[in-house]
């Protein structure tokens, strides 16, 4: 596997349906990060070995970047119309997908979940700065029980999803 570039990822939102996906890039990002993957720790201490003991819990895989801002780009106003959505209504889902490059490059993996955005505001509106707004997808509770979080691989030119079973 060759050495990946920051550059190369890329973040893609599904314009279709769960079950037939239509992924658009969402090319206006930079500094896109997936927190380092840490487990909760859940403390099993107990009496009966007087040490502090843990076993791992759930997984953190949020996305975390910046955006350009641009209302004119219809990629940046699905992202604002989902972030400004009541977060009970279905408009508030989005299914992404982040690899670390192009979605028919054999090879490249990542993972696929419905998200919710939790942040999708603050500026830095300097005079001598371009507009990017920070963002954070969490994923969410599946709209459907059919829909769930995956591992993707690029394998014969398109993602192939596996249920992650943490």
């Amino acid at each position: 596997m060759p050495v990946h570039f920051g550059r190369d990822a890329r973040l893609y939102y599904n314009s279709g349906s769960y079950a037939s996906p239509t992924w658009v890039a969402i090319n206006a990002v930079r500094d896109i990060s997936i927190p380092d993957g840490d487990r909760v720790s859940i403390d099993a201490s107990g009496r009966d070995y007087g040490l502090t003991l843990s076993e791992p819990g759930h997984l953190n895989l949020s996305i975390e970047g910046k955006i350009r801002t641009n209302e004119s780009d219809t990629v940046f106003a699905a992202l604002e119309t989902a972030a400004l959505a009541s977060p009970s209504a279905s408009a508030a889902i989005l299914d992404v997908m982040i690899l670390t490059g192009g979605s028919t490059t054999n090879g490249n993996r990542g993972f696929r979940f419905e998200i919710k955005i939790h942040k999708f505001f603050g500026e830095d509106q300097n005079i001598d700065q371009i507009l990017y707004r920070s963002f954070t997808f969490k994923p969410c509770v599946p709209s459907a029980t059919a829909n769930v979080q995956a591992s993707v691989v690029v394998a014969s030119g398109a993602p192939v999803f596996t249920t992650l079973s943490v």
